[in-house]
């Protein structure tokens, strides 16, 4: 994550450092809903995380209490230069749907113990609510899981994993 973001930082002649185009153009390809913030604070958002907040599609100010949220919360992450995993159950979208996700805040700090920025994703969390979760009930289990057999779970999971086909070959001797 680090020699991503750092990759992409660019100093300015006065001594500021900002991001290049390249990383926006990277985020707007994203599909997930994502969004990161430079050194200065300032929040640059992908269509579906800017649709999630209720932003302009021009620019996230914070005239909308979503926005107010999620900055502070980028805050929190920026002081304490930590990952922060934040749940939030406020209702996003046009529609005002009620909807557990999962924010992931990862800072850039640099060797100096500075914080360049913080890139964010967020998730639906596929439990229904926090106290199913806390309860340790299970998410959308599969009604039949004899459906597979052990070598296609196994497949199955090393996908998910993200390793390539040759080495879940490898991996599992086919």
């Amino acid at each position: 994550m680090r020699a991503w973001m750092s990759c992409q930082r660019v100093s300015t002649p006065d001594g500021r450092v900002t991001y290049n185009p390249l990383t926006h153009r990277t985020l707007a390809v994203q599909t997930g809903s994502c969004a990161f913030t430079d050194a200065a604070g300032s929040l640059f958002a992908n269509a579906p995380m800017q649709r999630m907040l209720g932003c302009d599609e021009r620019a996230c100010g914070n005239d909308s209490p979503l926005v107010s949220l999620f900055l502070v919360q980028e805050t929190l992450a920026r002081q304490q230069r930590q990952p922060l995993w934040v749940f939030n159950s406020q209702p996003y979208g046009a529609y005002g749907i009620t909807q557990l996700w999962l924010f992931c805040f990862l800072p850039d700090v640099d060797d100096y113990g500075g914080c360049n920025g913080i890139f964010c994703h967020a998730r639906p969390f596929p439990f229904l609510s926090l106290p199913d979760y806390l309860e340790c009930v299970n998410p959308g289990t599969v009604e039949d899981w004899h459906r597979f057999t052990d070598r296609e779970r196994g497949i199955i999971f090393l996908s998910l994993q993200r390793l390539r086909s040759k080495r879940i070959g490898q991996w599992l001797r086919i």
